[in-house]
């Protein structure tokens, strides 16, 4: 009887379930697909815009609906706009130098006062390139959706501007740019005309409302021709769709 037992306890314990050889390779696909999305994800933030990245993080500081948003009191989010509102001062400190060395009356002082700061609120980035400087609008900011009238809070930016390139021996381009969604209405039937009637629109702003000299000034219009990044999501035709004011020591 106790030779039985052992038997069919053997044979119970043979019979038990058997390792699969190839289970391995399971584990393995899981770790392979785990190391392609972590490497996808690498090339993704790495390719991402940095100037994308600081209006996301600018934009959310200044209480905007940002495409990144964190808690309050977040030390990164501290640390990221502080970063970046010092980067968009630099540009206006050197532009507010350029406007003094071309300055062609002591009123220059006196128009100068609140301009940095009322282009700060504005969300408004100022850059060298070259001999000129470039002060970038974004459309959101002056007009309503395909439309060319300019918003009441943006005139206020653009009074002072206009205040101060009165006095200043300088020359003033205004870019209109649009992102790569076509519009098409009775009034603008394309990106074209659209970009080229809101850069003129600005430009009789100044003229009308700050007297600054019609010879000086010039509007262009290019629809979506030069973009500042690809049109791949709404986070990029953001920057896209903008008035570009290009200005430069007269001839």
């Amino acid at each position: 009887m106790a030779i039985a037992t052992a038997q069919k306890k053997k044979k119970k314990e043979d019979s038990g379930d058997e390792v699969d050889p190839e289970m391995w390779m399971v584990t393995f696909g899981d770790l392979l697909s785990l190391l392609i999305t972590f490497f996808v994800l690498l090339f993704s933030m790495a390719t991402l815009d940095q100037q994308v990245l600081e209006d996301m993080f600018f934009s959310s500081f200044m209480g905007g609906a940002g495409a990144l948003s964190f808690g309050h009191g977040s030390a990164v989010k501290n640390v990221q706009t502080k970063q970046i509102i010092s980067k968009r001062q630099q540009g206006l400190r050197e532009f507010h130098e350029f406007l003094l060395d071309k300055s062609k009356s002591d009123k220059m002082l006196t128009s100068l006062s609140g301009l940095a700061e009322s282009l700060l609120a504005s969300d408004v980035t100022v850059k060298k390139r070259g001999p000129s400087f470039v002060l970038a609008f974004r459309s959101e900011k002056m007009f309503e959706p395909g439309g060319v009238e300019l918003k009441p809070s943006i005139k206020k930016a653009l009074e002072k501007l206009g205040n101060v390139l009165r006095y200043s021996e300088t020359e003033v381009m205004i870019e209109g740019h649009t992102d790569d969604i076509q519009i098409s209405t009775p009034e603008y039937p394309s990106n074209w005309e659209l970009s080229a009637t809101r850069a003129a629109r600005v430009m009789m702003f100044f003229i009308n409302e700050t007297e600054v000299g019609e010879k000086r000034l010039g509007s262009v219009g290019y629809g979506d021709t030069r973009p500042i990044v690809r049109n791949i999501n709404d986070a990029y035709r953001v920057r896209n769709r903008r008035v570009e004011i290009i200005i430069r020591q007269a001839a």
